[in-house]
Formats: C-alpha cells, sequence, structure tokens
C-alpha cells in the first residue's frame, strides 16, 4: 500500500546514524586453527549479536561511533571479551579472535546431561508477564497482582542482579522488540521506548497509532535494505516490500494471498441489498478502495467462523529473506535485490497429530527456524530444515501451558507457573535436546 511505503520512508529519517562500520573476522580454536561455526558474538549491553557460519565467519555491522565491547563464545571453550574503538572512521575493522578448550569437561557434561528445566529468575514479590533479551541481559514485564493495578520494567543482568526498575504510568500488555534490537513497552494508547543508561531505565512515549503505522511494519533487514509489510489482520491478502536505504526507494517483492478466502470475503458484496451495495461503493470511491473489500467489512466478516488472518512471516537467515507462505505451501528465498533465489515445498502446517499454534520462532543467535504445536498441554518445538522444509527434530517441552516462548542459542526460555502452586510466574529455560 502506498501509505505504508511512505510510512517507511518518513521512519528512514529516524535510522540514519551515518557512516557504517563493518566489524569482520574468523572465530577459530586457539590449539588446532579450526572454524568454530555456530560460536556466538554479542555486543555488550545491546541486543546486538550475530553467529559465525562454518567457516567461522562473523560480520556486525554498526551506525554508531565510539568504545564497543563484544562477547565471543562457543560451547565447552572458554569466553573472550575485546574492546573495539569505532571512532576511526574505518569502513571495515578486522578481528580474528582465537577461543580455548575448558578444561573442566566433567562439570560441562553435567550441566548439558541435566534436561530438566531451570529457574532462571523469580521471586514472590512479583510475576513476570513477558520478557525480552537485552545482550545477555533481561527485561521484564512484571505485576504484583494484575497488569490492570500497576506494572513495572525490571532490568536485570545474567546473573540475575537487578540493575533497574521503573514503573510503567499507564496499562501495558507486552513487550516488543523490533529488528534493530530496541525494546518497546506496548499498551493500549501508547508505546513506551526503552532506553539503557548504564543502571538506569529510561522512558519515551508517542501514539500505539503511530507505531502501528510505522515501527511495527518493519519485520527485519540484510544489508541496506528494510523488510517491510502491508498487513492488515482483517485483510486476506498483503505484500511484502524492500526499502532500500541508498536510494530511498521501496520495492515489492512477494505477495501473500489465500485465493480461496479471499474469493469468499469479495463474495459477500453480491450477498447485499442494493442499497447496501449502493453504500459499499460511495465508502469505496471515498477511501479509494474495492467495493468488495468494503463490503466484506461493513457485514463484519472477519468475525464469522469463515475468516482467519494470514500467518506468513518472514526471516533474515545468513543474508537472505524467507518467507514461509503457508497458503502456498512453500518457503520462498528471496535476495538483497529482492530477487527469488529458490523456493521450498512445506506441508508442516498441514494436518496432523498436534494442533499447529500459527506460530514460528527464530533462534535469535542460531539462526534456526522452530514451528510451534501443541498436543495434550505439551508444547513441541519442531526445528524446520530451510533447505529441504523437512522437520528435523522435534522437542516436547517438559511443563504443560507455558507462555511466551523465546528461543536463543539452542534452549527455549518461557514464563511457567506450576499448577496449582503459590508460587508467582517466572522465568524458565529448557535446552532444545536432540533426536
Amino acid at each position: 500500500m502506498k501509505s505504508a511505503i511512505t510510512l517507511v520512508i518518513i521512519f528512514h529519517s529516524f535510522l540514519s546514524y551515518g557512516q557504517n562500520t563493518i566489524v569482520a573476522g574468523y572465530l577459530t580454536d586457539a590449539e588446532s586453527s579450526n572454524p568454530l561455526g555456530k560460536g556466538t558474538i554479542l555486543v555488550e549491553n545491546s541486543a546486538k549479536g550475530t553467529t559465525a557460519n562454518n567457516s567461522g565467519f562473523y560480520k556486525l555491522k554498526f551506525k554508531t561511533s565510539g568504545k564497543i565491547i563484544l562477547h565471543f563464545s562457543f560451547v565447552g571453550y572458554e569466553s573472550v571479551s575485546k574492546t573495539i574503538d569505532l571512532s576511526n572512521k574505518k569502513d571495515t575493522i578486522w578481528l580474528n579472535v582465537q577461543l580455548r578448550n575448558k578444561t573442566q569437561l566433567i562439570d560441562e557434561f553435567s550441566v548439558v546431561a541435566d534436561k530438566k528445566p531451570e529457574k532462571v529468575h523469580g521471586t514472590q514479590q512479583y510475576s513476570i508477564s513477558d520478557f525480552e533479551f537485552y545482550g545477555n541481559d533481561f527485561v521484564f514485564l512484571t505485576y504484583e497482582k494484575t497488569l490492570k493495578k500497576g506494572s513495572s520494567i525490571v532490568w536485570v543482568d545474567r546473573n540475575q542482579n537487578l540493575k533497574a526498575k521503573i514503573e510503567i504510568p499507564t496499562l501495558i500488555t507486552e513487550l516488543y522488540c523490533d529488528y534493530r534490537g530496541r525494546i518497546y513497552a506496548i499498551g493500549d494508547n501508547y508505546v513506551y521506548q526503552l532506553t539503557f543508561m548504564r543502571n538506569r531505565l529510561g522512558l519515551t512515549r508517542f501514539p500505539i497509532e503511530d507505531f502501528n503505522a510505522v515501527l511495527k511494519p518493519c519485520v527485519d533487514s540484510l544489508d541496506n535494505q528494510i523488510a517491510f509489510s502491508d498487513y492488515q489482520w482483517f485483510f486476506p491478502k498483503f505484500n511484502y516490500y524492500y526499502f532500500d536505504q541508498n536510494t530511498q526507494k521501496s520495492k515489492k517483492i512477494y505477495q501473500i494471498e489465500d485465493k480461496e478466502l479471499y474469493h469468499l470475503y469479495r463474495m459477500q458484496y453480491y450477498f447485499m441489498h442494493p442499497k447496501d451495495k449502493l453504500r459499499a461503493r460511495k465508502l469505496a470511491n471515498e477511501y479509494g478502495m474495492e467495493k468488495q473489500d468494503v463490503a466484506a467489512l461493513m457485514v463484519n466478516f472477519t468475525n464469522t467462523m469463515y475468516f482467519e488472518p494470514l500467518y506468513a512471516p518472514l526471516f533474515v537467515v545468513n543474508d537472505t529473506a524467507l518467507i514461509f507462505d503457508h497458503y502456498s505451501d512453500q518457503i520462498l528465498k528471496i535476495d538483497e535485490y529482492g530477487e527469488k533465489v529458490d523456493s521450498v515445498a512445506i506441508n508442516y502446517h498441514e494436518n496432523r497429530d498436534e494442533k499447529w499454534k500459527k506460530l514460528l520462532i527464530k533462534d535469535i543467535m542460531l539462526d534456526e527456524i522452530y514451528s510451534i504445536n501443541m498436543k495434550d498441554g505439551h508444547l513441541s518445538l519442531d526445528r524446520i530444515n530451510t533447505n529441504n522444509g523437512v522437520i528435523e527434530n522435534n522437542h516436547k517441552l517438559h511443563y504443560k501451558y507455558v507462555d511466551n516462548i523465546h528461543i536463543k542459542d539452542g534452549y527455549a526460555y518461557y514464563i511457567y507457573r506450576p499448577y496449582e502452586s503459590v508460587q508467582k510466574k517466572y522465568l524458565y529455560r529448557e535446552l532444545i535436546t536432540e533426536n
């Protein structure tokens, strides 16, 4: 939609940070010099990070200046931290890092072998309603009794030490992390962007309408392209676009459409009385829409048993946009120029013993995609091989009826309170085991 494109162009003015600096290099074993593929690189006090590819190569892009600290880690190896000064205006800074094997192998085995979920954070002072990662830290939306009676944002470090806490002046229902790693607290009327300043939290408020129109449509980025959509929950088709930050132009890259549903959607016009058809035509002319689409909204078709909002997310993996089109049963692979490079057939979303929850989650460190399903109250995480569309691993979560799943570095994080327990809602993590 033209309005969505215009809003993203306006939004781009808030994203201009100056010259890009790329930090790149290889992560290897200190003794053998073998590459440490899937090694983790995190930026301190930030949600930004990446993983090394199979050759050990990593790359991070920065639009800021000053000093940053990078943390390099790999399972079974001692972590290393490096400080980099981005103020020298170099286009590319090369940094090769070697990690050494840990010597306490027995302790490592005992940690990995313990498959029981562990409590990450929890206290009887409050319940956790939602959470996001901020680098190695956690940000929680908490409440004492109910969210309607007051909530707070709590920031804790990797060792669960409190760094900052701030009360929210209005009703907040969830946290949201955008593709740049910025975290927002979302309410009914306002959105608050969180700012992190050493051991303080700040809030910047703006209307929910601006957030939904400008920020929410932007789903991911690759190189100089911002991937965004014109998705509206009440419409049975939508488009994905690239916005090129260099040329300031947008390009449509793919359309999602449930053809059967859209046909039924448009047919509502032909079932209307003549006077209602006339009104639909007048409204269509007034708002620049098609009369059939206006008619479907007029008769409240979206609240019938026949309508279901579309779900076809986009994820960027290894400099390629993956669009999971559940209506043409395929994963589309789009390169940085907006061209289709491949497609893979999928069927994990069709009839099966487990109920598909219409939810895909990406491991934010390992770039692996999971389909979330439910059976008998247990959620299962099915890892999708994006090269062939096949489910290659199924992990059933230990506890029933968990909430707000996030996946990071091979672990599932979720909120849970034991049934009939006086315990508040805590954050747990569970190792995703291989079948």
